[in-house]
């Protein structure tokens, strides 16, 4: 089973988010800081991590560039408010991202992503 961290300050999107992906199979484990997530990649051994941008006092990208610095193979999914116009140039500035979902997103579209990080996972440790 892929085991999914799930990165949002907001309590109610990630109960939400994490209701949608247990339903569709995957294990959830669900944080809301910063150095939560650090602390929980490090002792959950996360598949696939969903980041928010924004983070309260911290910020998802500080998050993805830890965890690409610590495996760059982590696939990693940010889940942003920000425009669709916007978005494409934060990614110039972030590096290697697998995917990402602008919200607010559908959650049939949502699980689709998820499952195509999880089978890109899949052939990545079968290569």
């Amino acid at each position: 089973m892929t085991t999914i961290l799930i990165v949002d300050d907001d309590e109610q999107l990630r109960r939400s988010v994490d209701r949608v992906l247990t339903r569709s199979g995957f294990e959830c484990r669900t944080v809301g800081t910063v150095q939560e997530a650090l602390d929980a990649v490090a002792t959950v051994s996360p598949d696939i991590v969903l980041l928010d941008v924004r983070l309260g006092a911290g910020c998802g990208l500080d998050v993805h560039r830890a965890l690409r610095q610590a495996d760059a193979r982590m696939p990693a999914v940010i889940f942003t408010t920000s425009h669709r116009d916007v978005f494409p140039k934060m990614l110039e500035q972030m590096g290697p991202l697998d995917d990402w979902i602008i919200k607010p997103w559908d959650s049939a579209e949502f699980v689709a992503r998820v499952s195509l990080a999880a089978r890109r996972l899949v052939i990545d440790r079968a290569e």
